[in-house]
């Protein structure tokens, strides 16, 4: 994780009007840095395609369900490498919406390079990589309350969503 993205998320998090107490971590693989010591006091969880550090379950964030509803939902730099985000970003808006929950999203768009998902480095053969164009992004983020969708001159792409619970308190 480069350091514009985890400067968007730790500024991110400083501006919940809660601490989250359960986030999920979508694409937790520790390839070049991680979230998780921003959250010591939490019940953090990160989910991967693949397993390797960070990653405490192996699962696919368009169909996975979580045990315990999360509070905050977490992917970074992830979108770019899946031709499924579309679907990852519905179904934890239907996990979100039965208690309500924030998403933070950071991605690649042009002109960023296209890259590897395993290291970073030059892609495999076969590998999807397609970077996130904003309009798209914001499309897809349709009936959330969007807090923020932003693109740097360098191909960082950055979204806060909230999803309010269907459940009234």
């Amino acid at each position: 994780m480069d350091a514009a993205c985890r400067d968007f998320v730790e500024r991110s998090i400083a501006n919940l009007s809660t601490r989250p107490k359960y986030i999920l971590e979508i694409g937790s693989r520790n390839i070049n840095g991680g979230l998780r010591d921003l959250f010591p006091e939490a019940i953090y969880v990160g989910i991967d395609l693949l397993g390797g550090t960070g990653v405490d379950i192996v699962a696919d964030g368009a169909t996975y369900q979580p045990k315990m509803r999360p509070d905050l939902v977490l992917c970074c730099n992830v979108f770019e490498h899946a031709p499924k985000w579309r679907e990852v970003i519905m179904n934890f808006q239907n996990i979100l919406s039965q208690n309500g929950g924030t998403f933070i999203i950071t991605a690649a768009t042009d002109p960023w390079p296209a890259h590897s998902a395993y290291d970073g480095a030059e892609l495999r053969e076969n590998e999807y990589y397609q970077n996130v164009p904003m309009n798209e992004l914001i499309i897809a983020l349709q009936g959330w309350l969007i807090r923020l969708v932003k693109k740097d001159d360098v191909g960082h792409l950055f979204a806060v969503a909230l999803v309010e619970s269907n459940y009234a308190s």
